[in-house]
């Protein structure tokens, strides 16, 4: 293999494709491509080692992590972004003629897939992406220098997989947005209402909020549904109006600055004016460009593998569709991923693989980790990952909440300053002291955000209303509000 570069994105960096089994415990038998980037350390700065960045998905290829290697590179680590089997330039799964970022499916091209790769297709799993990613740090590594992994989302299953298999490989590890050590849930209409009551919750505590919505928000809520039910402000969208308003709802909870956006949402929903219609609908095509016919370039992306990992993986026993689908009427904000994830997999061709059991709960490691979540995660609720802390009881291993934050809560500056701190010295107890400042939120909301999603300088009242979202030279748009829009540029295919 030989480094060659490969800029992009703006970023300096190099790539390189090494040449891996597809079947580990078959060396000899057909090999498939695995594809690395590595964006230097900063010149000038002593080199302390490498960070392997894990992209989440399942289907997302490793330059969706780039964003993070310039931080690192600041702190003398080379940065490793990997795209797993199966996507990107790695033995991809697609077809010719249909787009990289395709992110739907067709019979003839999983026809072709399974002609290709027979059995092998068995192969395109998370252990097969683990393997390759402990083979390739073991071939990579630089002698007397620190390995630490960093996964985010599906990233951290993958993560927990390599543990299991090479537990004392790396220095340290950082998992963020937490998937559970058996599986990334496949329940998340349940999670989209968990984070919608956790979120008006905090609106029932907030005296401004309160004015809006009641001292009873949730009640509120549910009356308005009852109310939509009954042809309610039907100008929205007629009868798919409450399916509407439950997608709007979770391209918008789980980020701590749009709270506001989705209480706001929720009063302007319920008074119906004219000028209320026409900034939710201008809520509605930013965070929901598939809904209005608006394409959208993306990374690469296999809803191949994608499909091929949640129907083997995800599901636990004793789940079937038909629950999933009822999840979906058991709660009250349910955007209807459930009906997407009975519906792959009560239609997939290829035949599903199975996990050892022993794979399937958290590693048993005793390297240091920093594992981060959000308390308004959407994707990877608190809920599901308790027992966390007790798996990982070590003097050099740290569970943090982050207080009103969501998927994306590794990514904030609190946080973020307690991931620079660990990477620099992974044994040392970290600071937490600056959570304590994101306890509260100003649920009256900004009006830069209030342009830039309602098309008002209100968040929650009409003055200044405008026909289309208004962005002010200069005016820097809120990184919770990129991180719905790249959200949405996925459509209404779940996401972890």
């Amino acid at each position: 293999m030989s480094w060659e570069p490969c800029d992009d994105f703006g970023v300096r960096m190099d790539c390189a494709t090494l040449d891996v089994p597809l079947d580990w415990s078959k060396p000899e038998g057909r090999r498939i491509p695995y594809f690395v980037r590595r964006v230097p350390s900063a010149t000038g700065v002593p080199k302390r080692g490498q960070i392997w960045l894990l992209v989440g998905g399942p289907g997302y290829a490793g330059e969706w992590t780039l964003d993070l290697a310039p931080t690192f590179a600041s702190l003398g680590f080379d940065s490793y972004a990997p795209d797993y089997r199966g996507v990107g330039r790695s033995a991809p799964l697609g077809c010719e003629g249909e787009p990289p970022s395709n992110s739907e499916v067709t019979s003839t091209c999983l026809a072709e897939l399974a002609q290709e790769w027979g059995d092998g297709l068995a192969q395109f799993s998370t252990t097969g992406a683990a393997l390759d990613l402990g083979n390739a740090i073991e071939w990579l590594r630089e002698p007397g220098k620190q390995v630490v992994v960093l996964g985010t989302s599906y990233g951290t299953f993958l993560g927990n997989r390599y543990l299991h298999l090479f537990p004392t490989q790396a220095d340290a590890a950082i998992f963020g947005g937490i998937c559970p050590g058996n599986a990334c849930s496949v329940h998340q209409d349940r999670a989209t209402d968990l984070i919608a009551k956790e979120t008006f919750r905090l609106c029932a505590a907030d005296s401004f909020c309160r004015s809006k919505l009641s001292d009873d928000p949730w009640g509120k809520l549910e009356e308005l549904y009852q109310k939509v039910r009954s042809g309610h402000c039907d100008q929205l969208a007629g009868w798919q109006t409450e399916r509407l308003i439950s997608n709007l709802f979770v391209s918008v909870l789980g980020e701590r600055s749009l709270a506001p956006v989705a209480l706001a949402m929720a009063y302007r929903i319920d008074r119906c004016d004219p000028a209320d219609v026409s900034a939710v609908m201008t809520l509605a095509r930013l965070a929901m460009p598939w809904l209005f016919a608006v394409t959208t370039d993306e990374a690469p992306y296999s809803a191949y593998l994608r499909r091929q990992i949640t129907n083997s993986e995800f599901w636990e026993d004793g789940l079937t569709p038909e629950m999933l689908r009822d999840e979906v009427l058991d709660h009250l904000v349910a955007p209807g991923l459930g009906y997407a994830f009975a519906e792959w997999y009560e239609t997939w061709p290829w035949p599903l693989y199975s996990t050892p059991a022993e794979l399937k709960r958290w590693a048993p490691v005793s390297i240091p980790m920093l594992l981060i979540n959000g308390t308004l995660d959407l994707p990877t609720p608190l809920a599901d990952i308790a027992g966390i802390e007790a798996a990982y009881p070590g003097p050099a291993q740290t569970f943090v909440r982050v207080p009103n934050e969501g998927h994306g809560a590794m990514d904030t500056a609190c946080p973020m300053s307690i991931v620079r701190a660990f990477v620099q010295d992974p044994s040392a107890r970290p600071d937490l002291s600056c959570l304590a400042r994101m306890e509260t939120i100003d649920l009256r909301g900004t009006s830069s955000i209030a342009r830039q999603v309602f098309g008002t300088t209100d968040m929650w009242e009409n003055s200044g209303a405008s026909a289309a979202p208004t962005f002010l030279p200069d005016e820097p748009t809120d990184p919770g509000l990129l991180r719905a829009i790249e959200r949405a540029k996925d459509g209404p295919r779940p996401r972890w």
